[in-house]
């Protein structure tokens, strides 16, 4: 039975041990757009299935199970019969002006093929066949045939409908075949083609001045049009644009923002205020009135400082830090749910009020009418229910008519105020809260009263919400497309685990071999992936909170209140974490899974690096030495080739 359970142990220490280093190696990509937003579904003609944007007959072309390197074991085959011009046709309703990238897999059985036209591109507004330049971005074998990745950019004419073909089938002789698989259409830029998140954006406004720039316009990079309009001429400071007294619009936020789901990426730094400013205003077409505002607020000291949303009908307080530092600030929007991510950490609002309440149900039931004589609700043919059917609900409020509504089977869901003689909707159309977010006609507006002064590294938005994955690479993504300098991306605060920053010396338990401290901007996924897969391991070494110091403030310089908690080191030394404005928006009342930004982490690292007097960076220092250690045995137990003789 031991021998049993040591051996599960091992088969499952080796599972994670191989997925660990599988997930060193960073996968390479040959196409850079994100292809979620593909035009084409299906794509890869799994279980036999063509897409639906085919037209017309397709002789000489069958799907089929064939070796290829796609998504699925089918691949659209064609043979040349002889008798027709044999044509696989796609059409697609795209937007004129606008640029489109077309990849796919292609092989054949001739042993040279790159002189081949496998495609064409046809806009039937003109009738204008093009044949267009194709880049190979890769090519392998699968089994005994080799297949290239092959990429073809267009522009769809201005004029006209944006009406368009994609024309496969490039071999003219017979008994001569070829296949394609995993086919990708997707909107794109030609300034965008190095960046790699662009499924669903539709703004990228770039704070680094460039030929794109021109006095007081920002063109936005993914031409989609919406270029961001300043008062003033612009002035940079380094890679990020000044605000100072300057405020911007962007036109009609209906074409970038939808109603139901969006997200708003920014990365700012604010000069030292007091009050109240608001970064961004955004109207609504509603009833209430009331759209989107971004407002910070400051406060008096410098990590007192505020992000309050309005969106809708509902209000957001969020507690930030510091805000006179470059920050990335990400807001989803989902179907009425909002998130708001601070360099990549989601935060919580501490406050969430409703601006305007709930309306008042009706006089009457549904399809309930209200007697000309008595003023008594009575049924008339429809919702009876199973109580009464002339009822008095004068002096009810919500509560007790839903109550009521309840208790006797009856639907109330109209919010009608009636007249003697006049009957209650059956639906519920005029209960609408009114405070949907229907942006078309108006404009995004940047700074509109001009009281924020500060820098605007980039703005981004989506016609979608992003997932968390892709919130925490942006800044990487967004700052490698810029070319920022290093001084820009070094006030970039990162978040990264604490407990694995603190060991002097190198360690290798995460695959990568970072150096202690962390100066590696994005080592975060690596860590949390980790700790994830590595439950076991951390589980063994555990931190024994009871050994957490219980210090006195009077005899040991205990730090101050910080976040909401004690600090837990020592706060009579001059480099305290304690004692560190970085450090000051730090929540440690879970030490556990205590995050903290950058510099924090930094000025932890560099107190803790000898320190062998405050008890906390002696039981963190333990903590990274044994999990170092803990790993040794586990990679030394898996090598062991002995280990389960007899």
């Amino acid at each position: 039975m031991i021998i049993y359970i040591l051996f599960i142990l091992l088969v499952i220490t080796i599972g994670l041990l191989y997925y660990l280093n599988s997930n060193k190696s960073e996968k390479r990509e040959y196409f850079t757009q994100e292809t979620t937003n593909n035009f084409i579904s299906p794509n890869d003609f799994r279980e036999k299935i063509e897409p639906t944007q085919k037209v017309g007959s397709s002789v000489g072309f069958a799907v089929v199970p064939y070796p290829n390197p796609g998504g699925s074991s089918y691949v659209l085959k064609h043979t040349k019969d002889g008798k027709s011009n044999d044509m696989y046709k796609m059409e697609f309703n795209l937007t004129p002006g606008l640029h489109y990238h077309f990849r796919y897999y292609y092989s054949n059985s001739l042993p040279v093929y790159d002189n081949i036209n496998s495609v064409q591109i046809l806009y039937l507004d003109g009738d204008t066949t093009i044949t267009p330049e194709v880049n190979v971005s890769e090519s392998k074998d699968v089994g005994q045939t080799n297949w290239e990745l092959r990429n073809i950019s267009f522009q769809v004419p201005e004029s006209g409908t944006g009406r368009t073909q994609i024309i496969l089938g490039g071999v003219t002789e017979k008994n001569i075949f070829e296949y394609f698989t995993d086919l990708y259409l997707v909107k794109t830029s030609p300034y965008l083609q190095n960046f790699t998140f662009t499924n669903n954006l539709n703004l990228f406004i770039m704070g680094k001045k460039s030929e794109h720039n021109n006095n007081n316009l920002i063109k936005d990079l993914s031409l989609t049009g919406n270029d961001l309009l300043f008062e003033k001429n612009v002035v940079y400071q380094g890679d990020q644009i000044s605000l100072n007294t300057n405020s911007g619009k962007i036109m009609n936020a209906g074409k970038i923002i939808g109603p139901n789901k969006f997200t708003i990426v920014w990365n700012v730094k604010l000069d030292n205020m007091t009050g109240q400013q608001l970064f961004m205003e955004i109207k609504a077409n509603n009833k209430i009135e009331r759209g989107l505002t971004i407002n910070y607020e400051t406060g008096m000291s410098a990590t007192d400082n505020k992000l309050i949303l309005d969106i809708g009908r509902f209000t957001y307080k969020y507690k930030v830090g510091i805000v006179q530092r470059s920050a990335n600030y990400t807001l989803t929007f989902n179907d009425g749910v909002v998130e708001l991510f601070v360099d990549g950490v989601l935060i919580e609002p501490y406050e969430r009020v409703s601006v305007i309440d709930e309306p008042l149900l009706g006089t009457c039931p549904d399809g309930w009418k209200l007697d000309e004589t008595t003023g008594m609700c009575k049924v008339v043919g429809i919702n009876p229910g199973k109580c009464v059917s002339t009822q008095d609900f004068k002096g009810y409020d919500n509560n007790t008519k839903r109550n009521w509504s309840a208790r006797c089977e009856v639907s109330w869901n109209n919010c009608d105020i009636l007249k003697p003689g006049e009957t209650a909707s059956e639906k519920n159309m005029n209960c609408e809260m009114g405070d949907n977010l229907n942006f078309e006609t108006n404009n995004i507006l940047i700074n509109p009263n001009g009281t924020i002064r500060g820098l605007l590294t980039y703005l981004l938005i989506y016609n979608n919400r992003i997932g968390v994955e892709i919130i925490e690479k942006l800044p990487d993504a967004i700052f490698k497309f810029m070319n920022v300098s290093v001084e820009t991306k070094e006030t970039v605060p990162v978040w990264s685990s604490l407990f694995d920053g603190v060991i002097n010396r190198k360690l290798d338990v995460y695959g990568g071999g970072f150096e202690t401290p962390l100066n590696n901007m994005y080592v975060n996924s690596s860590l949390n992936r980790l700790n994830t897969l590595n439950e076991k391991i951390r589980g063994e070494v555990e931190m024994d909170y009871s050994r957490m110091p219980i210090v006195d403030n009077k005899n040991y310089g205990m730090g101050q209140f910080m976040g909401g908690e004690l600090c837990p080191f020592l706060g009579n030394i001059e480099n305290s974490p304690c004692n560190n404005e970085y450090c000051n928006n730090t929540d440690w009342s879970d030490l556990g899974n205590l995050k903290v930004n950058k510099e924090c982490n930094e000025g932890i690292n560099e107190y803790c690096r000898n320190n062998t007097n405050d008890p906390t960076c002696i039981i963190l220092r333990q903590k990274a030495i044994e999990r170092e250690e803990l790993n040794k045995k586990v990679e030394t137990f898996t090598n062991c080739n002995s280990c389960f003789r007899r």
